[in-house]
């Protein structure tokens, strides 16, 4: 038995030094010696005169072809010189899969395509496993650079607290993309006789009339004024007329002024939020399945046209594409006449969607590669795929282009998925020529860009700083999900004691330590 015991001990040492040293190996794919004899060059193309091949690794959409047959990596390889070798997981399993290559040590050169959180960054760089990038970027990332030199915004939104950068961003221009829309079917209003409400006493009249009035004329009283697939798709809408910008998958915290932040569920003017989503619920001007809602099943009853407001990310997904028009973008609600309009945005930086391994052999080559998806033509490729393949020009004006299919697309590029980085640039989406893209860029423009503030961004936290948040919101993220339903239904009375019982309950969870780090963070992030 002590013998058996012995040897399974030092069985579980042998593999552990395998192991290690196989992730040692994995990670340098070329030996130290050979680095400089690929021939690098520090401008222009081929990056590499010699042929090198990486290790990636990135997400992959259930149903999507595999990495190694899209286009946009073999043109990328034929302008570059440099070709990869990948493991693309699909979805949830990315998460996992990812657990399992740094804990092991068997890291791939190269991150790309994916969804490194403020976490994530935080932890794997404490272990040393993600290799900084200042000196890189600043010396061989020239379009970046620019990007950055024009926007401030984007070095505060990728630095660490330690004063690094391990990850690349992607950059979003486009309007509608850096921020959530609320569509209005104006044919109603143009039915019943009604303008575009721009109070919440305003919005309140015209749900009731959507209620009550038969606008889709069919004689039965079946219309959905307002809806939403979860209360969290509707939450900006409705706080923006408190004074509270938040967008889904942000901090709940919300600035001042004087950059003082507060805990969003704690404050006055959520509750004051919550008194009318409860009005809205009570008298079914708020659909009274919002927390149960699915996307399918919103499509469905839209397509029967019987919904009046919802939050989407375009009119025509709760609909059909020829009744896109029928519906414009809500302008932001003032709270009452004559108060200030606001809508939030972000700033347009997604962080983690490229990272490089400290074992990356050629990081310079690398970064190299990364740089040209910030310029035009590299943004273009990464977006659309390659010219002729994917998309094309109208004409040879150049001034519009289409999409050859949304199959195509898909088998061109991953950055279908949204995931990959680069930069999404305005001027590039404002000429596809297709009228339901081109309504989703006019509607946005016109009655969001006019109103926009900025957010309370993501942060990179220290490693401590981040496991004592996640700690705290481990708890808090459910309660107040939880009791947020439960106040607009009317479960959970909101009386001035339940009020105070539930600020009890936010204290007793972390709420100020939570607030001072997020604190910190955002002032260092202005500095």
């Amino acid at each position: 038995m002590q013998t058996t015991t012995l040897f399974r001990k030092l069985l579980v040492i042998v593999l552990a030094l395998w192991v290690g040293g196989f992730a040692m190996a994995a990670g340098q794919t070329e030996p130290a010696a050979t680095r400089s004899d690929v021939g690098f060059n520090e401008i222009g193309f081929p990056i590499v005169d010699e042929p090198i091949t990486l290790s990636l690794f990135g997400i992959r959409q259930a149903n999507r072809p595999q990495w190694e047959e899209l286009s946009f990596f073999h043109a990328m390889e034929e302008k570059t010189n440099i070709s990869f070798t990948y493991e693309t997981p699909i979805g949830t399993a990315y998460r996992e899969r990812k657990s399992i290559l740094f804990a092991s040590g068997m890291i791939p050169d190269l991150f790309f395509g994916v969804d490194f959180t403020e976490g994530d960054i935080t932890q794997f760089s404490s272990q040393g496993a993600l290799l900084p990038l200042n000196d890189l970027l600043d010396r061989y990332m020239v379009e970046l650079q620019g990007h950055m030199e024009s926007n401030e915004e984007i070095r505060r939104a990728i630095t660490t607290a330690d004063g690094n950068i391990y990850a690349l961003p992607r950059i979003i221009e486009i309007p509608f993309d850096v921020t959530e829309k609320t569509w209005i079917r104006t044919e109603w209003l143009d039915t019943l006789g009604l303008s575009m409400p721009t109070t919440l006493d305003e919005f309140y009249d015209v749900l009731v009339a959507f209620r009550d009035g038969d606008p889709n004329q069919d004689g039965q009283r079946d219309e959905i004024p307002l809806t939403s697939a979860g209360i969290g798709r509707l939450r900006h809408a409705m706080l923006a007329p408190f004074g509270i910008l938040w967008l889904s998958g942000f901090p709940m915290l919300d600035a001042d002024a004087g950059g003082t932040l507060s805990y969003i569920p704690a404050m006055d003017e959520f509750r004051e939020y919550l008194t009318f989503m409860n009005r809205l619920y009570r008298e079914e001007l708020l659909d009274n399945n919002i927390f149960t809602n699915t996307d399918p099943e919103l499509a469905a009853i839209g397509r029967e046209q019987r919904l009046g407001v919802y939050p989407h990310a375009a009119p025509f997904l709760y609909n059909e594409y020829d009744n896109n028009e029928l519906y414009s973008a809500l302008s932001p609600l003032a709270r009452r006449a004559g108060e200030p309009r606001i809508w939030p945005r972000h700033n347009g930086v997604q962080n983690g969607r490229a990272v490089l391994s400290s074992t990356n052999p050629h990081p310079e080559a690398t970064v190299r590669w990364l740089d040209y998806l910030y310029s035009v033509e590299g943004s273009q490729l990464v977006d659309q795929g390659p010219e002729g393949f994917s998309w094309q020009w109208v004409d040879a004006t150049r001034d519009r282009w289409v999409q050859n299919s949304v199959e195509s697309r898909a088998e061109g590029t991953p950055g279908v998925a949204g995931m990959t980085p680069g930069i999404r640039l305005s001027y590039w989406i404002s000429r596809l020529d297709v009228p339901h893209a081109l309504h989703l860029y006019r509607e946005t423009t016109a009655n969001y860009v006019p109103y926009w503030e900025f957010m309370v961004p993501r942060m990179v936290l220290s490693d401590a700083d981040q496991r004592r948040v996640t700690a705290i919101l481990a708890d808090m993220d459910p309660y107040v999900e939880q009791i947020e339903a439960r106040f607009i239904t009317g479960e959970e009375p909101l009386t001035d004691a339940r009020w105070q019982a539930h600020l009890r309950v936010l204290e007793q969870m972390g709420i100020r330590d939570l607030v001072r780090i997020y604190q910190q963070a955002y002032t260092a992030y202005h500095r």
